[in-house]
């Protein structure tokens, strides 16, 4: 698999994994039973160990796609890149271009889906199912239990149990069950809302960073210092500034633009006004 040994092939691959965690609303999804048995491939284009495939791709994992038909560094290898989690991913492809790995009982893709990814309460208990809408094996989350949703797709939800030692579910009855937390009001509300939301985003950004630049050091045996998103409020004016070395803040120029993209498409709706100018994001309440 490809090796970073260059700054620039480092700084294109560090802009197109941030890019790559989409603030989009709608996307599409794949679901297989067991996507541990893929030849599953990290951010760095490293093959993932089977231990830690099975750790962190449980039994119908929804992978979120960015990509059906990629190349990896190698300019020969296909893979299909994917979102789980926050971090992206990739599944080699043989010639065919069919997934590399043991056959699935169950593989299914999902298209236009509604991205939710909230946390959510129940009314009274559900019961969630392995397959699309309402089939296959089936457990229940009592009343108690909390759920993360993670898309809709043609009235159904996909779910991710919280208390059922961590299994994923459809759930096709109605929305109403779901307890969440009353729409802020007030503007002051609101804008904790927003700064939230961003917080998250720009804490995902830094995680990609940390994770590039340690790697990178590593391999290189450098020293370069790791950038960082701040975020401060004050009144009804929110400041977003990466932190960092001159040469590093500068080669980061394109991965900015994408953060500033994502926050625009956040606040996309709202009475909210965003600029960006060496290295800081302004967001003024208008």
């Amino acid at each position: 698999m490809i090796k970073i040994t260059k700054p620039f092939t480092f700084l294109f691959l560090l802009s197109a994994s941030v890019s790559q965690i989409s603030g989009a609303d709608r996307a599409d999804f794949l679901i297989l039973s067991r996507p541990y048995e893929l030849s599953i491939l990290n951010h760095f284009e490293q093959t993932v160990a089977d231990k830690e495939k099975k750790q962190v791709f449980i039994p119908y994992a929804p992978l979120q796609i960015i990509d059906k038909n990629t190349t990896l560094g190698d300019q020969i290898t296909e893979a299909l890149r994917f979102n789980y989690r926050g971090k992206t991913w990739h599944i080699q492809k043989n010639e065919k271009g069919n997934l590399v790995g043991l056959p699935q009982t169950y593989q299914e893709t999902f298209s236009n889906c509604e991205i939710i990814n909230d946390t959510a309460g129940l009314s009274e208990s559900i019961r969630l199912y392995e397959k699309h809408p309402s089939s296959g094996n089936s457990f229940t989350i009592k009343n108690s239990g909390s759920v993360e949703r993670i898309f809709k797709f043609k009235g159904s939800y996909y779910l991710y149990s919280l208390e059922a030692q961590g299994k994923y579910g459809w759930y096709s009855g109605p929305s109403t069950v779901f307890l969440q937390k009353k729409k802020a009001q007030k503007a002051t509300q609101v804008q904790n809302n927003i700064v939230y939301r961003i917080e998250s985003r720009l804490k995902s950004v830094n995680e990609t960073y940390r994770d590039f630049f340690n790697h990178f050091n590593e391999i290189t045996k450098q020293q370069k210092s790791i950038p960082e998103w701040n975020i401060e409020k004050d009144k009804s004016v929110i400041r977003c500034t990466l932190s960092g070395s001159v040469e590093i803040i500068d080669q980061l120029e394109k991965s900015t633009q994408y953060v500033v993209q994502e926050i625009k498409q956040i606040l996309l709706g709202k009475p909210f006004t965003v600029d960006y100018n060496n290295s800081e994001i302004t967001i003024h309440a208008d």
